[in-house]
């Protein structure tokens, strides 16, 4: 017989617990796959959820029966330095687990966990391992595990999750058609079983989701950016259903567009809509490159970036509220061409409009075509291709379906094996003179995933100036364009910084794809190749030239080479995307370069992520964007 005093225990203990509000810690089950469980070294988009969550202010508990990643693995040190101590890792991922694996373990993982919101991202292995089938089953599987989940907390709150795309790298690939359907589904599911004490909300995770630059390489799982990505995705629709916290402000960039193009000296305009939705906007940031330009406190939040220089840059900006929390803008990518005073160089048949192509037609390489030597090996596609409209529904070509300039493009695609090899390859008429300033430019397209014949994820690019079979010049992902949109890659080379034996060489433009690793494609539009006569008079020039940098390879693991591409000189330093000084050089000499091993200037790792590395020789400089991978 239970005594006196433990029934008056077990009273007060059963009135506190009922009587607490909900508002003192919100218990938070992440439900899903291996997208949520994380593993190959990558937390997930928890990681990032659970941090946003604490700058926001909100009290929460993350439940769930596992606290660890696939097989045991232990995510990256320096991308996690926080994973083992203040990171909460309770949760129901389950690698390779479908929908109807779910249910064998949701009783019990709501009886345990006690869930207030549970965050479902569920259905890829469902259409992956089953195809069709797999959205019929997930359509009744999703609508059982609300139920179940209600047996236990009937005002339950779900987000449930619009899945992320699929990309290349897995046999999965073979069934992405059906994440549309998937997400059809997820509509339906929300509608039929949402109550009013217990909203399941659709939470779309699928729209912003860039397989390009946000999944890793085996087409499945969100890399750093990925996880980033899908953790703001959660916290803004979390944001409606908790208390006590401090929601951050909404911002965007909307001036210039991503992938806009001007010519040097050019005056920008940046302009960003920031606001707050429980109190004011205290001020917005903008940043280039990383680094901190103006600040603007009032209304519209404006930026004027005068005199702007040739080169490929990165605009970000930043709102901070009246409570302190921050938030991001997506970054916008901008290129500044040199000032077109040049003389033409003729490229014949530069914006490969010959032959004329009907839509989505390929004139296959290799071999020649259009005046272009394709070369690729047999497991390669190469030539002239007229991209269906769906690949770019902005481009600025002459009728749909339109590339960069015009209907055409030059179309490289590498199969991923380990002897495959693409290009496309002109010799001009011109030789390469003396005294000359060489600028050759190259619309780079990132086709949209997920459409007709967009079968492979985007390469990358590299594009080369040579003077007979010397390269003089090149550029090599300088930036990733925008998805669905052309942006303009170019370089500048003076021919009396070279070897006075290539005078008079044949020069050849030479355009191919930095990204071999899988099966991956990019297209090339609108070559143009522009001379100027070098000042020789012994007077400077008023405007000097931006310095060319390169450093490769982009993106790398352990070791990163910076060169200037020509006579200059300089300092390199190395900053992170909050615009903080990683790691610098000493002075480097004329035709030296400059090897960074990853590390900050106390010897540490830094984290995978994106880095800005800066080349200055008084007041020249230019900037090149790098990622460094796991």
């Amino acid at each position: 017989m239970r005594s006196f005093w433990s029934l008056i225990i077990a009273c007060a203990l059963f009135y506190f617990a009922a009587a607490a509000p909900l508002s003192a810690q919100t218990r938070i089950m992440p439900l899903g796959d291996s997208i949520t469980q994380g593993g190959q070294t990558y937390a997930s988009y928890r990681y990032e959820l659970w941090f946003m969550l604490e700058q926001a202010g909100y009290v929460v508990d993350f439940v769930g029966q596992q606290n660890q990643l696939n097989g045991n693995s232990t995510p990256d040190a320096a991308a996690y330095p926080n994973y083992f101590t203040t990171f909460d890792r309770d949760h129901e991922g389950y690698w390779g687990w479908r929908t109807d694996e779910i249910l064998t373990i949701i009783d019990t993982a709501a009886a345990q966990g006690l869930p207030d919101i549970v965050l479902i991202h569920l259905g890829t292995n469902d259409i992956g391992q089953l195809g069709a089938t797999g959205v019929t089953n997930a359509d009744a599987n999703l609508r059982t595990i609300i139920d179940r989940v209600r047996l236990v907390n009937a005002n339950a709150v779900f987000l449930l999750a619009q899945v992320i795309p699929i990309g290349m790298g897995t046999t999965y690939f073979n069934n992405a058609d059906q994440v549309d359907s998937l997400n059809a589904v997820v509509d339906s599911v929300a509608a039929a079983m949402t109550t009013g004490p217990s909203p399941v909300v659709v939470v779309d995770q699928n729209a912003g989701f860039d397989v390009n630059t946000m999944m890793q390489g085996d087409g499945l799982h969100p890399n750093f950016l990925g996880e980033a990505q899908m953790a703001s995705v959660w916290l803004s629709e979390l944001a409606n259903y908790l208390t006590g916290g401090n929601p951050p402000p909404q911002i965007s960039i909307t001036a210039p567009a991503n992938g806009a193009s001007f010519v040097s000296p050019a005056d920008i305009s940046a302009t960003a809509d920031a606001t707050d939705a429980n109190g004011s906007v205290s001020e917005v940031r903008f940043f280039v490159d990383g680094i901190l330009a103006a600040t603007d406190t009032l209304s519209p939040y404006e930026y004027d970036w005068l005199g702007v220089t040739a080169g490929n840059y990165t605009l970000t900006a930043e709102a901070e509220d009246d409570e302190g929390a921050i938030a991001p803008a997506n970054p916008v990518s901008v290129t500044v061409l040199p000032p077109g005073s040049g003389i033409p160089v003729t490229v014949s048949n530069h914006s490969f409009e010959e032959p004329i192509l009907g839509d989505s037609l390929l004139a296959s390489g290799p071999g020649l075509v259009g005046g272009w030597n394709f070369s690729g090996t047999a497991s390669t596609f190469t030539g002239i291709f007229n991209p269906p409209a769906e690949s770019y529904p902005t481009a600025g070509g002459s009728n749909p379906p339109t590339g960069a300039h015009g209907a055409n493009v030059a179309f490289l695609f590498n199969n991923g094996g380990p002897a495959d090899s693409v290009s496309a390859e002109q010799v001009l008429s011109d030789s390469l003179l003396a005294d000359m300033e060489y600028t050759l430019t190259v619309a780079i397209g990132q086709f949209l995933p997920n459409q007709p014949y967009a079968f492979s994820t985007y390469a990358g690019y590299r594009v080369e100036l040579l003077a007979g079979g010397t390269v003089i010049g090149f550029d090599e992902d300088s930036f990733t364009p925008p998805v669905g949109a052309f942006q303009d890659a170019f370089f500048t080379v003076r021919s009396d910084s070279l070897n006075p034996s290539l005078i008079g060489e044949p020069l050849r433009i030479r355009l191919d794809i930095a990204a071999t690793d899988a099966q991956r494609s990019s297209h090339f539009d609108n070559v143009r190749l522009t001379r100027s006569a070098i000042n020789t008079t012994g007077i400077p020039d008023q405007k000097p030239l931006p310095l060319l940098l390169h450093a490769y390879p982009n993106p790398f693991s352990h070791r990163l080479v910076v060169e200037p591409a020509q006579e200059a000189a300089g300092v390199v330093r190395i900053f992170d995307n909050q615009g903080r000084l990683v790691q610098s050089s000493p002075p480097i000499r004329s035709g030296a370069r400059f090897v960074w091993d990853g590390t900050d200037e106390g010897g540490r790792a830094v984290a995978s992520g994106v880095y800005f590395v800066r080349l200055e020789n008084g007041t020249r400089g230019a900037t090149q964007r790098v990622v460094r991978l796991p």
